[in-house]
């Protein structure tokens, strides 16, 4: 599961998360996947949302790796 503070990093960059919608752990789980919001908002307006820290979104590629970090 995700909790607010703990880390997603893509290739070398690491972006705190901020915000985690109620169902975001309950879609990535049952339907594998889940919407990555980089606007910095520390509060979920969308279920099934994740939430972090204000970014310019990268250039994502077939193999791009997203991995979330715990604390």
């Amino acid at each position: 599961m995700t909790y607010s503070g703990e880390s997603s990093s893509r290739t070398d960059e690491i972006h705190r998360i901020t915000a985690v919608g109620d169902e975001a752990p309950v879609t990535l789980a049952g339907l594998g996947h889940m919407t990555i919001n980089m606007s910095g908002k520390t509060e979920a307006e969308l279920p099934g949302t994740l939430y972090t820290e204000e970014a310019e979104i990268p250039e994502m590629h077939v193999g791009t790796k997203i991995t979330i970090l715990e604390k």
